[in-house]
């Protein structure tokens, strides 16, 4: 019974599965909805799923521990099995987004900015 209960009224997995819900609703009818969602996530948690129409990807199991302050860049490739901290900002420069394959960790702090591809790693906040 706890397992249900954390499944449907944690925080982590209440923020997830309404990130799923913006990403995998593209149609004009939803469109207001996944305005809404998108604006509690951002009003509530301080994340950002990218602006408008986006062509975020995000793969499954993804992992929010701690869900503040995370900015999605509307144009980012995320895989499977990745856990993202808290203050991580993914982003764009001269329009190229960064690609975060399989099996990736990003801690508190991370900034990953422009065209980069990690792939089963472990990103840490002002990591050379």
């Amino acid at each position: 019974m706890r397992k249900i209960t954390d499944f449907l009224f944690k925080r982590n997995v209440r923020v997830i599965r309404l990130i799923y819900f913006v990403l995998n609703h593209p149609q004009h009818w939803m469109k207001l909805i996944r305005k809404m969602v998108n604006q509690h996530l951002f009003s509530a948690y301080k994340i950002s799923l990218g602006g408008g129409d986006t062509a975020l990807k995000i793969g499954c199991n993804l992992r929010i521990p701690h869900p503040q302050n995370i900015v999605l860049g509307s144009g980012c490739t995320i895989g499977d099995n990745v856990t993202i901290y808290h203050d991580v900002t993914l982003g764009q420069n001269r329009g190229k987004y960064p690609t975060i394959g399989n099996n990736v960790i990003i801690y508190a702090g991370a900034k990953v900015i422009g065209d980069v591809t990690v792939g089963g790693a472990l990103l840490d906040a002002m990591q050379w």
